[in-house]
């Protein structure tokens, strides 16, 4: 539902919203959805290796590539003008599973088997919306975050960590953090209005992992906001814009870029700091600027139907290929759909999103007379109920 859900409008279900000021404008209600994700990620390297570090020639495909991602919400109205609401998402299928590559009996790095990374991401979000006059609204959101991680098949990469025996197949770590999101929506005639934003969340270490994330396994979780626009061209029809900033870039653990270990002639980089450590390399992303236009058209009094597209150039540059073999989230474009057939007091509600192949290559940084091409496509189906 990312390209579906609105900044300035309340929307469907108080659990497509980032915005928490909407919950002013819905009624008491319960929310049950449940998405079936599907990421297909692959990675190929072009060119024999001329180094020792090199990686094996070919194309391997992840594995494991659907998920079920659950979410739950609801909203209590205290009063003419204010409503408390409850809601629980998740992010999930933000993992990776390679197989064995090609016949040599490793992974993707000359490690075990299987290569990857698995993140997931669980949110408790209470809020509190009051409405001012009519048409506008404030709202604000505690934001209980708990997220696991693990890695696997990382060993290549101990010679370069602080601490090789924190770096990969320590099974499951998990962390927990506490944020707060704001956000408002207004009216004025046919125009609507949103904005919102959320703080970065810092969140427990990773302590199972303190030899690869930087800052001794510090994963936080990053400073998000953007705005909306809506504008009624009719009763039945209203065209949505919105603007959102994701800054990765603040994130160390996430945003430093790529430093070799090595320095003139191969010899050792007196500045290279090691993974794990303050200031050390993480996978190089940079803040993601995202828009989104929606069209939503009433159908029917009982039938709604938004359909949207989205985009945001991917974050990884053409410089960080190889620690982002195991995160490849190089996806620019999103086509999405949601559907709302009102059953009397309760709503049946349907989305499905597609983001076409996203790519990039680059060279390798432990071997630069190879090429690595990251490519994922992604699919996603969701139902929901509203009672």
């Amino acid at each position: 539902m990312m390209a579906v859900a609105g900044l300035s409008v309340p929307g469907s279900s108080l659990i497509a919203t980032v915005n928490p000021a909407g919950l002013s404008f819905l009624d008491t209600r319960y929310d049950l959805a449940v998405a079936l994700f599907s990421p297909n990620r692959q990675y190929t390297v072009a060119g024999n290796p001329s180094t020792p570090f090199g990686l094996y020639p070919g194309t391997t495909k992840s594995d494991k590539n659907a998920f079920f991602i659950p979410t739950i919400g609801t909203n209590w109205k205290l009063g003419a003008k204010s409503s408390l609401g409850v809601a629980i998402n998740g992010n999930g299928g933000m993992n990776t599973e390679y197989p064995e590559v090609g016949d040599t009996g490793m992974g993707v790095y000359g490690g075990s088997i299987p290569t990857g990374v698995n993140l997931n991401q669980m949110f408790i979000n209470l809020s509190y919306a009051y409405q001012l006059g009519e048409n506008h609204a404030l709202g604000v959101s505690g934001v209980l975050a708990y997220q696991w991680f693990k890695a696997y098949g990382l060993e290549a990469f101990t010679m370069i960590s602080s601490d090789g025996t924190a770096l990969t197949n320590n099974d499951n770590d998990n962390s927990l953090g506490v944020g707060f999101r704001a956000g408002y929506m207004g009216q004025v005639g046919n125009l609507h209005l949103g904005a919102y934003y959320q703080r970065r969340i810092s969140m427990g270490k990773f302590d199972k992992y303190k030899g690869l994330f930087e800052g001794m396994g510090s994963f936080d979780i990053p400073c998000n906001f953007g705005f909306g626009l809506g504008y009624d061209i009719s009763e039945k029809f209203t065209l949505l814009f919105d603007y959102k900033r994701i800054m990765y870039s603040k994130i160390p653990a996430i945003g430093n870029p790529y430093v070799s270990p090595f320095g003139p002639g191969g010899a050792p980089n007196p500045g290279f700091i090691p993974l794990g450590m303050d200031g050390a390399m993480g996978f190089g992303w940079t803040d993601m600027d995202i828009f989104k236009v929606v069209a939503e058209i009433g159908v029917s009094e009982s039938f709604l139907l938004r359909a949207g597209y989205s985009y945001g150039k991917h974050p990884i540059p053409e410089s960080e290929m190889l620690f982002n073999i195991v995160p490849p989230a190089v996806t620019n474009s999103h086509i999405a759909a949601d559907f709302t057939k009102m059953l009397v007091d309760n709503e049946l509600n349907f989305s499905f999103m597609y983001a076409p192949n996203g790519n990039i290559s680059g060279a390798s940084a432990f071997d630069p007379a190879q090429t690595i091409t990251l490519e994922m496509s992604q699919l996603e189906f969701e139902v929901g109920f509203s009672f």
